[in-house]
Parts: C-alpha cells; structure tokens; sequence
C-alpha cells in the first residue's frame, strides 16, 4: 500500500448548452450498462453514477453542471470509491477509463 491518493477528477467545458448536456448525461447508463444513475439534483446540476468494479466495491462519479454562457457548460467530473480512499495505481487507471467513459456518453448522448 503506497498511501492514499486524491480522487481523480476532470473538469472540460463543451460548446452545448447546459440543457443538451444534462439530457445527455441522464443517457450514459442506456450507452454503458455498468453504470446506474444513483443520484440526481436537477436543482444545482449535479448527478452521481455508480458502477462495480472488480478489486472494490465500485465506485461513485460525481458530474456537476455550470452554464458559462448560453452555449457553453463546464463539466466537472470526480471519480471516488465507495469505500474507503485510492491507494493504488491501478485503481486509478481504473478512475481514467471512467472519465474517459463519461465524456464519450455525453458526446454520445
């Protein structure tokens, strides 16, 4: 064990307003069915998706909203265990493929 390593995040922000990014983020668990939506606050734009993974007990991605203008939305993205804290390397290449994931849903959707 090498110690506790911070979540994995990623923040990018799209030419779509925030409308078109919210709908397509409620679409990422009909794109990959690993993940369910486990937690929605329409109020302040943010969702939380789960999925299992196989060395821990999965893993929750935090997605938060913001409208920099009319046709822009910042995206911000963190990948957190369920249990406990990232302690090593591999998990967080495991957190990657999630971010990468959830970006390529919301381009998709």
């Amino acid at each position: 064990m090498i110690g506790v390593i911070p979540n994995p995040t990623k923040k990018v922000t799209i030419d779509f307003p925030i409308s078109q990014v919210t709908d397509a983020v409620t679409k990422i668990p009909n794109i990959y069915s690993k993940y369910r939506m486990d937690n929605v606050n329409q109020m302040f734009n943010q969702y939380t998706l789960s999925a299992l993974e196989f060395l821990s007990l999965g893993v929750f991605i935090d997605i938060n909203l913001t409208e920099v203008s009319e046709n822009r939305t910042e995206i911000n993205i963190e990948v957190r265990r369920k249990m406990g804290a990232f302690d090593s390397w591999v998990e967080v290449q495991n957190s990657n493929t999630h971010l990468q994931n959830v970006i390529t849903g919301i381009t998709k959707g």
